[in-house]
């Protein structure tokens, strides 16, 4: 059984510059590891920790009941933090398995998408992408496509011009959709096997 639950009751932090920072007030719950309980000592300490080390600290103040609130103050710097629980009775700690950020939220990482080679103009992948984009809940215009027509090779005949242009309509709308949009361009003629090479080569 778990010795020690906490809960947030409630929290609060100025994101502003300059602010004032904020406060988190925890519902903690001694309760008993088998045989052992963890109740109760007014000295038993709820610990605010980032990165792993020791911020602040409060007491419960309360050696009756089993469970009491415990406010921690929030530096204006702000960051991540995690909580234990340290018994007075058994001097030891307790992870209370929460992590709570305060601040202003990092911006998301731009992403790259690379469209595999056989992705044609009309292929429900395309849906399937944007979809996924979506429901990621990353803005489309950090999503970069790069468009990839028969293999890059657009100047040995093929793709048609009619497939051409249906490449060129797939960007646009990739790209009034809010996506930025590049074309990987082979610009050898032909590819030949080159035997002396043991690989191939532009002619």
């Amino acid at each position: 059984a778990t010795a020690v639950s906490a809960s947030i009751f409630q929290s609060t932090f100025d994101a502003v510059p300059g602010g004032q920072g904020g406060n988190i007030t925890l519902n903690v719950t001694r309760g008993s590891n088998g045989s052992v309980s963890f109740c109760c000592s007014p000295f038993d300490d709820v610990i605010m920790l980032q990165d792993n080390v020791p911020v602040t600290q409060v007491q419960s103040g309360d050696g009756v009941n089993p469970s009491f609130l415990a406010t921690l103050d929030v530096d204006s710097a702000g960051g991540r933090f995690n909580f234990k629980f340290r018994s007075a009775l058994f001097n030891q700690v307790e992870d209370l398995n929460i992590s709570v950020f305060f601040g202003a939220m990092p911006p998301p990482l731009a992403m790259a998408t690379l469209a595999p080679t056989y992705w044609g103009p009309g292929d429900s992948c395309w849906g399937t992408l944007q979809n996924a984009v979506a429901s990621s809940g990353l803005p489309e215009d950090r999503v970069t496509v790069i468009l990839n027509p028969n293999s890059g090779n657009i100047t040995y005949g093929t793709p048609s011009s009619d497939q051409w242009i249906q490449w060129r309509e797939l960007a646009a709308n990739l790209s009034s959709a809010g996506y930025r949009v590049l074309a990987y361009v082979n610009l050898c003629s032909d590819i030949q096997t080159d035997p002396t090479a043991g690989g191939t080569s532009c002619a």
